[in-house]
């Protein structure tokens, strides 16, 4: 650096010529990296700024391709037990079943056998025709297990058409009698003129016990009698299979 008046040659921190004494300007010598920071600084803003963009775009795009949540509908253990019930599969033409407003009870069952019977206890009994009436006794089979196998043969007083039937499954009692014994899940219905259905059971809580399960029939079937064998058992405390009521339906012509 030179002076402008005379030509001194001057240092570079100096403020006045050393020769004439003559003002030198000054001006402030620019910071290292500074230009450098600048431009390090705009690319991170604009990095941030395209990467807020692509989250945002492939949230939306994530959201538009998730497939609606289908509407939950509630439906309660009564409806459930007596507005849905259990379809055969007998092997016949299938039919309607008749809707509930038209069906009454036939005429009840007049008699009851069973391949086994537990032996009486503590004065109670378990004999098969405990079930043509729902007084809170019942038919308990004394098979050395749960009961598979055991059936329980209700006869009509005359060969009719039936529907359906209705069952009270378990020992339907108190609480801790029916959660003490086995209930019927799956049953083979069998009748006097050979057809035949497989039924899966509901079983209900304890505090549904006592809820009647209607079982329609996919066709009517004249028959003199019912026979229910049971094919598998909701287990209980105790290997005792208990069956509380059961009776006929018919079409109410």
């Amino acid at each position: 650096m030179y002076c402008e008046k005379c030509g001194q040659q001057l240092t570079g921190n100096t403020r006045f010529c050393i020769r004439c004494g003559q003002p030198v300007p000054f001006s402030e010598p620019p910071k290292k990296g500074s230009n450098k920071s600048v431009i390090v600084l705009a690319v991170a803003i604009a990095l941030t700024a395209l990467l807020l963009i692509a989250s945002v775009t492939a949230l939306f795009l994530l959201k538009s391709n998730e497939p609606d949540e289908p509407e939950i509908q509630a439906v309660s253990e009564t409806e459930a037990m007596t507005e849905a019930p259990v379809q055969t599969d007998a092997p016949t033409e299938a039919a309607e079943a008749p809707a509930e407003s038209k069906i009454k009870d036939a005429a009840a069952f007049s008699g009851a056998s069973a391949s086994s019977v537990l032996p009486n206890e503590s004065g109670y009994s378990y004999g098969a025709k405990n079930v043509l009436t729902s007084n809170n006794s019942c038919w308990c089979e004394g098979s050395s297990g749960y009961g598979v196998g055991e059936w329980i043969k209700l006869d009509l007083p005359e060969k009719q058409r039936l529907y359906g039937i209705v069952m009270i499954n378990g020992y339907a009692g108190t609480e801790k009698q029916y959660s003490y014994n086995g209930k019927l899940s799956d049953i083979l219905i069998e009748f006097s003129g050979g057809e035949s259905a497989r039924v899966q059971l509901k079983v209900p809580s304890d505090s549904q016990r006592r809820t009647a399960q209607p079982i329609f029939f996919d066709t009517p079937v004249d028959t003199e009698y019912v026979k229910i064998t049971i094919e598998s058992v909701s287990k209980g405390q105790c290997a005792d299979t208990c069956l509380t009521y059961v009776a006929p339906y018919k079409l109410d012509e």
